[in-house]
């Protein structure tokens, strides 16, 4: 079984999949675009909820990724290192409070998280470069596909979302990968209007399907063409996720 999914992936590493530059991500960035984040290790922080006006929240420690400000990734842009007090959290920010500068924060410590990445490929339709990290691409499955791999994490699927998966990935073989949601829901028997109310309880659903957001619907990996090595041989893997 290979290595378990990572939670954070360098600019360097991101840079190399989506065939960018680092100063690209950093653009997109400073336009609100992507988040890049820092990594936190025990620092003592106030927390404080909201931007405009925002209310105290209490002191703890902070651990793992918290968002840089567009204006401190412009700085670290032109500087190459920085010292940062306040970072971004989904809900607000947090200041340091071990020293009056903060925490130094240089250009290669920089990270894009693994949620993230994949909700800037999903909303852009990007497929990234084959070769570049391969057990994140690859795709395998068992006879009847009531259990498949992807992205290093294995799904056990019920059998109307196997003949889902299993239609999709006829398709993708087939080089038209996607396909209309009503002639998937029909062909897979299933009562379902929707995809979404098909596929939503399964924890990571998303990971497994694209959409086109009208009606058309893939397998969330590259197109057959560019993706030599991506199909591997069923291997049983532990299930992360059972739903």
């Amino acid at each position: 079984m290979g290595l378990p999914p990572r939670s954070v992936y360098t600019l360097d590493e991101i840079a190399q999949a989506w065939g960018a530059t680092i100063g690209e991500l950093l653009g997109l960035a400073v336009d609100g675009k992507l988040t890049i984040s820092v990594l936190l290790f025990g620092s003592r922080v106030d927390s404080w909820h909201g931007h405009q006006d925002p209310l105290p929240a209490g002191r703890r420690q902070a651990h793992g990724p918290h968002g840089v400000f567009e204006k401190d990734l412009w700085a670290i842009n032109s500087r190459g290192a920085v010292y940062l007090r306040r970072f971004r959290t989904e809900d607000g920010f947090v200041e340091v409070l071990e020293d009056d500068l903060g925490i130094e924060v240089t250009k290669s410590e920089l990270v894009v998280t693994a949620e993230e990445r994949r909700r800037f490929e999903q909303e852009h339709d990007i497929v990234p470069n084959v070769g570049v990290e391969p057990d994140d691409l690859c795709f395998t499955h068992s006879p009847d596909y009531s259990e498949i791999s992807l992205a290093g994490r294995a799904y056990r699927l019920s059998p109307k979302r196997r003949a889902v998966v299993q239609l999709l990935h006829e398709a993708w073989l087939a080089g038209r990968p996607w396909m209309r949601d009503e002639v998937l829901l029909s062909q897979a028997g299933s009562a379902s209007s929707r995809m979404v109310d098909l596929f939503a309880p399964l924890e990571g659903w998303r990971n497994i399907l694209r959409c086109d957001h009208r009606g058309r619907w893939r397998l969330n990996i590259p197109d057959r063409q560019s993706a030599s090595g991506i199909q591997r041989t069923f291997r049983r893997p532990k299930l992360y996720l059972v739903r």
